[in-house]
């Protein structure tokens, strides 16, 4: 399976920080670090541990604002993407 659409969502991710309001920041520091060790992991993640990340970026986006919020709504469509390719979804 291709991994390109997390790595995609890690991206965007990055690229929201930079934007990000202190209350948000972080979230998205933690979550863009945490699917840089799923790209590179040797298996697929467990279900329940994307689905924490994803949550994690939905509650974000709802405090984003602006450029941050767009950033992160493009995450989440590369990461539900690749969440959706994973067997047994």
């Amino acid at each position: 399976m291709s991994r390109d659409r997390l790595q995609r969502a890690r991206t965007e991710l990055e690229r929201a920080v930079e934007t990000a309001a202190d209350d948000v920041r972080d979230d998205l520091r933690e979550t863009a670090g945490a699917f840089a060790e799923l790209t590179a992991a040797d298996r697929e993640p467990d279900h329940a541990v994307l689905d924490g990340h994803l949550n994690t970026l939905r509650q974000a986006r709802d405090r984003a604002e602006g450029e941050t919020e767009t950033e992160i709504d493009r995450a989440l469509e590369h990461a539900e993407s690749y969440r959706e390719e994973l067997a047994g979804a």
